[in-house]
């Protein structure tokens, strides 16, 4: 989820405009460039999984990393082994 998401989804869901916009004071304008970026990347997605799908592109999980399909960044990381297991 883009963070464009995350502020929409408060738009809905709170009632107070400053706090939905994390203490910003946000004008219907600003609003709605934040619901037109995140139509934007939907509307990417749909079309890149279209090709993907056309071209025969099949599933895929990336190794050794804690986002197994489209991560938002990277870590190098020597082994999986490097991570403290949870108590």
């Amino acid at each position: 989820m883009a963070a464009s998401d995350a502020i929409v989804l408060q738009y809905y869901e709170e009632d107070d405009p400053v706090k939905a916009a994390f203490g910003r004071e946000l004008t219907m304008e600003e609003w709605t460039h934040l619901a037109d970026i995140t139509t934007t990347y939907q509307t990417m997605r749909f079309n890149v999984a279209t090709v993907l799908g056309a071209l025969g592109v099949t599933d895929y999980e990336l190794p050794e990393t804690i986002e197994r399909r489209t991560p938002i960044g990277v870590k190098p990381c020597s082994s999986p082994s490097n991570f403290r297991t949870s108590r």
